[in-house]
């Protein structure tokens, strides 16, 4: 990021993870997706190419990809909530407020996993005492390491490779330019696809998580790229520590229900839901129907070709 001047920090994005679970049946399956679709971005990235395939595919129809990304997220959360009420209820009812009040992500995120979390708790604190059958949070630790992927291709692999190539596109382009636009610094697409490409591959290939340019708020910094460095080398001292772990005994999965909601009802889906229905209803239609249902690649697919037919 420095060395190409550019001031996105690279950390989780939601989206990613939710997208990679679905496309993969298994950890492994998930894990080569993220690997070879990160290789893929960041040779697109070095050799200039993302910024051409905007162009090709057009923006309206990436514009669509992503709202139907939006509505990903959203039926995330809702799955959060019905898999346990009372932590993904709480984190969605506290996140959509916040972010309705502030309109500030950070607050909501701070909210949403700090409410449901103590809730959550505070729940299975009372069931314990009640001994109504409540047990204690028993986390996997057993991935908790450097643990070399053994990669595995299949059509599926492949096909979840072209999706995930398909959303991080999209992502760069929308997170890379908000960031761009907090830090009063145009955002190079190319450079982005081409380091969060490269920290997508490297995670994956030691059983990470994917990553991925995100809205930070260290764009609001005097110096931007380098409190967005800072703040990623905060992060992997954190990780280093094995803090992570211990705390997660005490946050349910379920807390990233606001999240979800908060990114997919107002931040992914309106405006680019907006933007691809100015440019044609019919097609914005099908990208942002099959997107959702589907996956990514196969809503800008049908996209392009329902535009081609329709002249």
């Amino acid at each position: 990021m420095l060395i190409f001047g550019q001031v996105n920090p690279v950390s989780i994005q939601a989206e990613s993870i939710i997208t990679a679970g679905t496309l993969g049946k298994d950890r492994q399956e998930r894990l080569s997706i993220v690997l070879l679709s990160g290789a893929a971005m960041a040779v697109l990235g070095c050799l200039g190419l993302p910024g051409k395939l905007i162009s090709l595919v057009g923006e309206q129809i990436l514009a669509g990809m992503m709202a139907g990304v939006g509505v990903i997220l959203v039926r995330a959360g809702v799955d959060f909530i019905k898999s346990d009420a009372v932590a993904g209820g709480v984190s969605a009812v506290s996140g959509v407020a916040v972010y309705l009040l502030t309109g500030n992500l950070i607050y909501t995120v701070c909210a949403c996993v700090l409410l449901s979390m103590a809730a959550w708790n505070l729940v299975r604190a009372q069931k314990l005492r009640n001994c109504t059958g409540a047990e204690p949070a028993t986390i996997d630790t057993g991935h908790e390491k450097l643990e070399r992927l053994r990669l595995k291709l299949s059509p599926r692999v492949l096909k979840g490779v072209l999706a995930m190539c398909t959303l991080q596109l999209g992502g760069n382009i929308a997170y890379a330019t908000a960031t761009g636009v907090l830090a009063n610094r145009p955002a190079n697409v190319d450079w982005v696809s081409a380091y969060c490409g490269l920290g997508n591959a490297v995670s994956a290939l030691w059983g990470g998580s994917p990553v991925g340019p995100v809205i930070s708020a260290t764009a609001a910094a005097t110096d931007p790229a380098l409190s967005a460095a800072i703040f990623m080398v905060a992060m992997a001292v954190i990780l280093a520590a094995r803090v992570l772990p211990k705390m997660i005994r005490y946050i349910p999965g379920q807390a990233m229900a606001g999240l979800t909601f908060v990114v997919g009802i107002f931040l992914v889906f309106p405006d680019n839901a907006k933007m691809a229905f100015e440019a044609d209803p019919l097609v914005a239609s099908a990208t942002i129907l099959l997107s959702a249902t589907v996956d990514p690649f196969v809503g800008m697919a049908a996209g392009v070709l329902l535009r081609s037919l329709l002249g």
